[in-house]
């Protein structure tokens, strides 16, 4: 309804979304920088769900993703991201950002109809159920190319982990090639950093 002096990538009546404190309101003041015009096609509900889980997924993968592909990265050395929970909105959001910096993307959900879709994302070689640690003996196999589908090229740089259940981030973090990266976006049964360097000390670990 109103842009303020300078605004020049919007205009009065814009369909706009994107990120504002307090934009559950009737009306809000956003930062310029942080909303863009509506792709056509998308509803203002669907536009809704966007901004949070992608912006949450660049926060996660910055570590990896940075410089990657067009930007620069070394071609012969792709990250491989493994995606826990990746048929959700942030798990999905992380294969498409994954997908677009050239990644391997190894992932986990929680029942075959779920599985099915993650499968169709590009860049994925793996996904395995979500429901035990069985995806520990499974990446090994495909590692050793014994999972009938194409190898991933390293271990993964980076785990972005969102599940709870028991000995589920010990057993994330076994799978980490040295010096990955281990991401938290749970809300429970958190790791403190001590915890997680105990157990692997050559990774870094972060909680978003």
């Amino acid at each position: 309804v109103a842009a303020g002096p300078g605004v020049t990538h919007l205009a009065v009546g814009d369909r706009v979304f994107g990120q504002a404190a307090g934009c559950l309101g009737t009306a809000v003041v956003g930062e310029a920088a942080a909303l863009a015009v509506m792709p056509p096609g998308l509803t203002y509900v669907e536009s809704a769900t966007l901004p949070t889980a992608f912006l949450t997924a660049f926060e996660c993968l910055d570590r990896v993703c940075a410089g990657a592909g067009a930007a620069g990265a070394n071609p012969a050395a792709p990250p491989t991201l493994l995606i826990h929970a990746a048929a959700g909105g942030l798990g999905l959001a992380a294969c498409q950002v994954g997908s677009l910096a050239g990644a391997a993307l190894l992932a986990t959900a929680g029942s075959p109809a779920k599985r099915a879709v993650v499968r169709t994302q590009p860049g994925a070689v793996g996904v395995f159920s979500s429901r035990d640690t069985a995806f520990v003996d499974a990446l090994v196999g495909l590692r050793l190319g014994g999972g009938g589908g194409p190898a991933p090229p390293a271990l993964p740089t980076l785990v972005l982990n969102s599940l709870t259940s028991p000995g589920m981030v010990a057993a994330s973090l076994a799978t980490l090639g040295s010096r990955g990266h281990f991401v938290e976006v749970a809300k429970r049964a958190i790791w403190s950093p001590a915890r997680a360097a105990q157990e692997r000390p050559d990774v870094a670990y972060d909680v978003v």
